[in-house]
């Protein structure tokens, strides 16, 4: 508190001294009506404050449009200091749950005067550290890449922005801060913006922004899940009659729940192997948030030991394409208030899981309107003795057709034209490789499709990441 009360104190004397030779240096007014207007939020929605200069300012319009708890206090031009002496009225006096901060290339570019990596590094600190005294989450994204200023030529800012953000990063990490890396997924070789990302090499262009959205609404996402919420989470126990057993199945409600009213979309979330179905809320806790955040019902179904989700033509007590497309689909509509179409509702999941929510999702596309996979056996034929799939299916040697005809990439026949498919994988995975070729075959079929490949392997802290990205599209998914 003492750091807080100093750097107020800083403020306060700079803020004075400014006044004295420039008029409203950090440009107060621009928002003050703004503020002054700003709508109540509705009930159950955050309010997010963005905060930043002309990258943010300028953010194709798009992105906004629908979204009255996003609110923009970008200003052109503006360095680091100039946001810390606007940051309380900006953004700490609209009670934000989260603010998202880009700052720091103006400082580089000279804008108000010379200043070095170490300070401008402090200054975003300082409305970090403002922002958690007043209780906001922050979400600090990286300063974008720049190689060259067209206005000042003279300034070579790559390595700067290059040593910024390696400090911006390291706080993050140390002080448990969202951070967002849009330096990674837009510079080139040189350390400047890619070409075709932007039109002056600093500021990006409708393409740019496409690729740092989904960024930012992931790390918004993984903020919010650090915030209190009052999610419901329930066990349903449903009697299977095609297995004749219970089965246990965790379900996640949105904060603004209610059984009376307002419909819920539904996402059914797939375990893998060796999996229950408590994997994903005891993994990746923050997927109760992100229920709340995506204003959707989560289910998690136990999938039995290793049943790849099939009805096994070998086992007949593997009957779970018959509890997951029939009785599930049945008592969770009967017991919650759910949006009972195709259109409300959407199938992912990891590993096993994913291969069990692409099969399922194609062979009922009556049910689901989209499906997803993370590190997805979407070919089971190169392991055909792993994970007890010879138990479902029968051994490949004597068994060739079952396998054949039960491998996600021998379904695409199966395909009509509105199904929404998003699948992901690690470069270091498995399953990397079969995963590569069933993004082929669909591109080579004008299958549309989403298919990111990125850094990871198959563990938890790759899914615990690929499934905030597979929520925004579910969430698009639905509210079309």
């Amino acid at each position: 508190m003492k750091n807080i009360q100093f750097i107020l104190t800083l403020l306060f004397a700079f803020f004075i001294g400014q006044f004295s030779y420039a008029q409203d240096w950090p440009n107060l007014e621009r928002y003050q009506k703004e503020n002054a207007e700003l709508s109540p939020l509705e009930s159950g929605k955050h309010r997010i404050v963005f905060m930043g200069n002309s990258i943010t300012e300028h953010w194709r319009a798009a992105f906004f449009e629908g979204k009255p708890h996003y609110v923009n206090r970008a200003i052109s031009g503006q360095t680091t200091p100039q946001m810390l002496l606007r940051f309380k009225q900006d953004v700490i006096d609209l009670e934000p749950s989260v603010v998202v901060i880009m700052a720091g290339i103006n400082d580089i570019a000279g804008n108000t005067g010379p200043a070095t990596i170490d300070m401008i590094a402090t200054n975003i600190i300082s409305m970090m550290e403002l922002a958690k005294v007043h209780d906001i989450k922050v979400v600090l994204c990286s300063v974008m890449p720049a190689y060259k200023f067209p206005w000042s030529p003279e300034i070579e800012p790559a390595e700067q922005v290059v040593q910024l953000n390696k400090k911006l990063s390291a706080y993050s990490k140390k002080h448990d801060i969202v951070y967002v890396d849009y330096f990674s997924a837009t510079a080139n070789d040189l350390n400047g913006l890619k070409e075709g990302l932007g039109e002056d090499g600093v500021h990006p262009n409708a393409l740019g922004y496409s690729i740092m959205e989904p960024l930012v609404e992931a790390g918004i996402a993984k903020a919010l899940a650090k915030t209190t919420t009052t999610v419901q989470v329930d066990t349903l126990m449903i009697f299977s009659q095609s297995m004749n057993k219970n089965i246990s199945n965790v379900i996640i409600t949105p904060e603004n729940y209610d059984a009376q009213n307002e419909q819920k979309p539904v996402l059914y979330l797939l375990h893998g192997a060796y999996g229950d179905h408590t994997d994903w809320t005891s993994k990746v806790p923050a997927i109760k948030e992100f229920a709340h955040q995506f204003d959707m019902i989560i289910v998690c179904p136990d999938g039995g030991y290793n049943s790849w989700y099939f009805d096994s033509p070998v086992d007949a007590d593997m009957k779970y394409e018959a509890y997951m497309s029939k009785e599930l689909i049945e008592a969770i509509d009967k017991n919650y208030n759910t949006i009972a179409g195709k259109n409300g509702r959407a199938i992912t999941g990891l590993s096993m899981g994913g291969h069990g929510a692409l099969y399922l999702a194609f062979r009922h596309q009556d049910i689901w309107g989209a499906a997803g996979s993370m590190s997805g056996a979407v070919d089971i034929r190169p392991f055909t003795n792993d994970w007890d799939i010879p138990k479902r299916l029968g051994k490949y040697n004597k068994n060739k057709k079952n396998w054949t005809t039960n491998t996600v990439t021998n379904m695409l026949h199966l395909l009509k034209d509105d199904m929404n498919i998003i699948f992901d994988c690690g470069y270091d995975d498995f399953f990397f490789k079969v995963n590569q070729k069933f993004h082929q075959k669909l591109t080579k079929r004008n299958i549309p499709h989403v298919y990111i490949e990125r850094p990871g392997g198959h563990d938890w802290e790759y899914w615990a990441n690929a499934i905030e990205y597979q929520l925004i599209y579910f969430n698009d998914f639905f509210e079309k």
